[in-house]
Parts: structure tokens; C-alpha cells; sequence
């Protein structure tokens, strides 16, 4: 049965919660469905607000149960304070708040969707100071029109050891400083932090797609496409595990630390593809019992596909009946190409091969099914000659996989069998 965002009442039924959301299409993933689940203003009185009055008094006030629709274009002076055990929901497709955002404060228990969020001077939302089990989902969030990337501070922040958040299917475009959790590097506090990222499209945001200080936190199934400056970065003691997520003309696609402001945190990426990319900075930890709830990982193939059809307000909300992406072609789609590479060899972990000419290539393994699992050789190699670059295998499981060589103009594949 497909469903869409103008629908008002959509049960479901679930044992992570003793009732059933209202007025809210799906459940969380990730950290916010742990520490209790979030139900928002389920079981309080229906508002619908079409002003920024209306909008003030029913976010505000008291923290009692309240679900709030938010119907239509609200133009707000700056940021409002807000209140805990709340649902904002946007009504069918236009639903939009501009001017400002909301800032909650030692709050805990909000769900916001689909709503489109922009033309805020400071954050558009932010969370802070010890906020608890947030979700914000299917939501779009910009500059706004006639603005420029870099005209306003951040988008959606995350700070002062707020826990239990997870920002699904949003959109994140014309911006600059886009998301940071962790406030400082001397707010130590935040190692508390648990923060989960997924299915999001982060659409030439420059930077901080997050910017991590301290806490521990999810990125996957994550699309980002054209980022600057530099896509993830985990930095002081940051715990960043990056899965599955799709990596287009990214300079820095992940980065460790901030040169210049904070020093290395620790980064692992597992599954992920990278497309026109420079060399992703890892740090590697031990990831085990960080993130202790159940999640299911897209191919990483399907990535764009999903960004593009069901991420951000007003999207259609995915189903098993729904789901179009299932015949996406695979990433950068294999072929074998023969010019300046004259042969490619491996004998015993040693990947051997020959060129015409001296210059730049890349040698990457690659899973059946698309998943990039390693980059063993960037660089120039010289010609005539027989280049040799060691391969470690150790760490695939079983199953066929491809070695890729590419250059600037070809590309060749050898299939192996672990």
C-alpha cells in the first residue's frame, strides 16, 4: 500500500513503543530509537498553525504533549525557543518555514518532518545543551532563494551533549558551515554525545556534512555530491563510522581533523564509493558495541537513486511497493578499456602491470555488488616498465570482487575470487 506526505492519520504498529505514531509516516532509525524511542506529541491535542503566533504559542510554552501541523509558508522573525514532547509535521507538500528556526534547550522527545527549512541568519534548528532523543526527518534546509552559500552561520546543529538524535532523508543544500555536533574543542562533555545520519543528500553544501568534536556518530547511506571544502569530518577524539555512502567530486570526501582548529579524531569508512574524489583521511577504532541498534544498509549503487527520489520535504515516502531504485546502474558502471595499460596481472597478492606512457592512475577493489573496499594505489606509475603494488587481502570475506585500474581516460578490470 503506497503512502504519501499528504496523508494526515498513518498508524503504525511497532513493540518500540507502547502506542502507535500519528500524524507521522515511519519510525526512526539510529540512536533515536534507543534511550526509550521518541513519540513526540502522540496522545496530546492537534494544533494547526498558519502564522508565526500561531506557530510561537504551540511550539513554546510547556513541554506537555502537542501535535503541532504546519500548514502552508510561515515567515518567523529569527529563532524560537521550543519545548519538549512535540511533533511538527508539514501538511501535503508545501509546508515551509522561513526567517528562522527552532532552538531547544535541555529538551528531549521531538519529532519534525517535512518541513522546508530556510533563510535562517543563525541555525535553522538547533539542538542543545543535554537535548535528548530527537528526530528529524524528511525535512529540506538552505540558505533560501536570493541568498548565497556563505550568508548565514549553520544549518542544523548539534551541541552541548545532546544524545539519542538521528537526521533522516533531509536535504541539505546552499550552504556553507552546514552541520556541527559537538560544540568545542574544550566542551569535552560532548563524548556523550549519539548522533545517527542516514539517507540524507548533502547537494554542494561546502562543508561540515558533519563536523564532529567528541561524540560518537553514524553516517550512512548518505549522499554527497560536490562538497568543496570537504564532506565528514571527525576531529578530538570524534568516533565517525561512514557506511555505504555515495562520495561524488569530493576533494576531501573524509577528513580527520581540522587543519588549523582541531586536532585528529577517529574515522572509519566501510562500503562507500567514491566518484571523482580525492583520498579519503582514516583513523581507524574499534567500532564494536558503538552502535547497538538495528539498521539496514542500501547498496551503495542505489544511493543517488534514493537521494534523488525520496530525500527532503515533499518526497514521496519510500516503500517496499515504491521503491524505484532497484534497476540503478552501478556506480560508474565497469568496463574494460584498453589503451595506455598494455597488461594487469595479479600472481599471489602482487598486482603487476605495464603502460605505454608515464601517468596518473588509481587501483581500487571493488565488490560484486559495487561497494568500494579499498584504494591500495593513487599516484603516477612509469612506463615501459613492469610496475608491481602489493595487494592485502586479508581483510575480504569470501566472493568475487574486481581490481580497477583507471586513469584520466581508461579503465581495465581483473576479476578475482577470494
Amino acid at each position: 500500500m503506497k503512502k504519501s506526505l499528504t496523508i494526515l492519520f498513518v498508524f503504525f504498529s511497532v513493540l518500540l513503543y507502547s502506542q502507535s505514531l500519528t500524524h507521522v509516516i515511519g519510525l526512526p532509525e539510529g540512536f533515536a530509537s534507543l534511550n526509550g524511542g521518541v513519540t513526540g506529541g502522540e496522545g496530546g491535542p492537534i494544533v494547526t498553525v498558519t502564522n508565526e503566533d500561531e506557530l510561537k504559542e504551540a511550539v513554546d510554552g510547556v513541554n506537555t504533549a502537542t501535535i503541532i501541523l504546519v500548514k502552508g509558508t510561515i515567515n518567523v522573525s529569527g529563532e524560537m525557543s521550543a519545548r519538549g514532547n512535540k511533533t511538527i509535521v508539514g501538511l501535503g507538500t508545501d509546508a515551509r518555514i522561513a526567517g528562522g528556526g527552532f532552538g531547544w534547550n535541555t529538551k528531549s522527545n521531538v519529532i519534525v518532518q517535512n518541513i522546508t527549512f530556510e533563510d535562517a541568519s543563525d541555525d535553522l534548528l538547533k539542538i542543545n545543551n543535554k537535548c535528548k532523543n530527537f528526530w528529524i526527518d524528511h525535512c529540506t534546509f538552505s540558505d533560501g532563494a536570493g541568498t548565497n552559500e556563505g550568508s548565514h552561520d549553520g544549518m542544523l546543529d548539534v551541541t552541548r551533549g545532546s544524545e539519542f538524535v538521528t537526521i533522516s532523508y533531509c536535504k541539505f543544500f546552499n550552504h556553507d558551515k552546514n552541520i556541527l555536533i559537538g560544540h568545542s574543542d574544550s566542551e569535552s562533555g560532548d563524548v556523550i554525545m549519539k548522533v545517527t545520519l542516514h539517507h540524507n543528500w548533502f547537494d554542494k553544501t561546502v562543508q561540515r556534512n558533519p563536523r564532529v568534536r567528541f561524540a560518537t556518530v553514524h553516517c550512512y547511506n548518505n549522499y554527497y555530491d560536490s562538497n568543496s571544502i570537504y564532506s565528514v569530518a571527525s576531529a578530538i577524539d570524534a568516533k565517525v563510522l561512514v557506511e555505504n555512502c555515495f562520495f561524488k567530486n569530493c576533494p576531501i570526501p573524509l577528513q580527520v581533523g581540522v587543519p588549523g582548529f582541531s586536532p585528529a579524531g577517529f574515522l572509519v569508512q566501510r562500503g562507500c564509493f567514491f566518484e571523482g574524489c580525492g583520498v579519503p583521511q582514516l583513523k581507524e577504532f574499534d567500532i564494536t558495541g558503538l552502535y547497538p541498534y538495528t539498521y539496514k544498509l542500501d547498496s551503495v549503487k542505489y544511493v543517488p537513486c534514493i537521494a534523488e527520489s525520496y530525500v527532503g520535504a515533499a518526497k514521496t515516502y519510500r516503500t517496499p511497493e515504491n521503491f524505484t531504485c532497484d534497476d540503478a546502474d552501478e556506480p560508474n558502471a565497469i568496463q574494460q578499456i584498453k589503451g595506455n595499460l598494455t597488461h594487469l596481472m595479479l600472481n599471489n597478492n602482487s598486482l603487476s602491470f605495464r603502460c605505454k606512457e608515464i601517468s596518473p592512475a588509481e587501483i581500487s577493489i571493488i565488490s560484486a555488488d559495487g561497494r568500494l573496499i579499498d584504494i591500495p594505489f593513487r599516484g603516477w606509475v612509469k612506463a615501459g616498465v613492469e610496475n608491481k603494488i602489493e595487494l592485502n587481502t586479508q581483510h575480504l570475506s569470501n566472493g568475487l570482487y574486481l581490481i580497477v585500474f583507471k586513469t584520466a581516460n581508461e579503465k581495465s578490470v581483473l576479476k578475482i575470487q577470494k
